[in-house]
């Protein structure tokens, strides 16, 4: 038996809703036409958080692993892409809650309140090394 150890500071359920609304997010940047700049970081953080979500942060840890580099790949991943990602999800959130086209928008004021904090928790949480 292996000595695997999991340790999971995030909701997978929110996590996971988080990632959703950052592809609805991504994909209207990319239909919208903003720059191409955008979406392509955004695309490259949704990425690395697929490989995090399904194969957790040490295994990604193992392939940004670049020894003739005078800088860790890994630490600026674990920085930039949770910053990406909670924006991404934020913006497909926003995004999503104006398609509705309800007559009342303050009426969403609090679940997405609400859905921030669990955002922001997930994408911390997601990347917090041990």
């Amino acid at each position: 038996m292996g000595t695997h150890r999991i340790n999971k500071s995030y909701s997978s359920l929110s996590a996971w809703t988080a990632l959703f609304f950052s592809f609805y997010g991504w994909f209207n940047l990319y239909i919208k036409g903003y720059s191409p700049i955008l979406w392509i970081i955004d695309g490259l953080s949704l990425i690395i958080t697929i490989l995090v979500l399904t194969l957790g942060l040490n295994d990604l840890n193992k392939f940004l692993r670049f020894p003739h580099l005078p800088f860790s790949v890994f630490n600026l991943v674990c920085t930039f892409v949770p910053i990406c990602y909670f924006c991404s999800a934020i913006y497909g959130l926003i995004t999503f809650i104006n398609q509705l086209q309800l007559k009342d928008v303050n009426l969403s004021l609090f679940p997405v309140t609400i859905c921030t904090f669990l955002f922001a928790g997930a994408s911390i949480g997601l990347f917090q090394r041990d």
